[in-house]
């Protein structure tokens, strides 16, 4: 007697699940060599620069929060990975100067 099992294999695609980001710089994700669909959930606070690839790259162009999605899609595996990006505006602060005049 023989049993069919089905056997997924993992696609082993690895990306942080959170970032923090500051207005104006960019982080690339990238996979291991799998070609995944690349989604944001707010292209006005972290667009992509492709949506079909090995990688793609994050811009934080304003505050605010923005979910990546990464999907394998093939005949053998269906994954979705996820990476909250939260992006935050960079303040600076200076000490404070006094200036005295005679």
């Amino acid at each position: 007697m023989y049993r069919k099992f089905k056997v997924t294999v993992k696609s082993g695609l690895s990306i942080p699940t959170a970032l923090t980001m500051y207005v104006g710089t960019t982080h690339t994700l990238s996979t291991n060599g799998t070609v995944v669909q690349w989604k944001t959930s707010n292209a006005l606070v972290a667009p992509i620069s492709s949506e079909l690839g090995k990688s793609t790259v994050i811009t934080a162009r304003d505050p605010g929060v923005s979910v990546i999605t990464a999907s394998v899609i093939s005949t053998d595996v269906t994954e979705t990975y996820t990476c909250t990006v939260t992006v935050k505006k960079l303040t600076l602060s200076a000490p404070s100067i006094e200036l005295w005049l005679n």
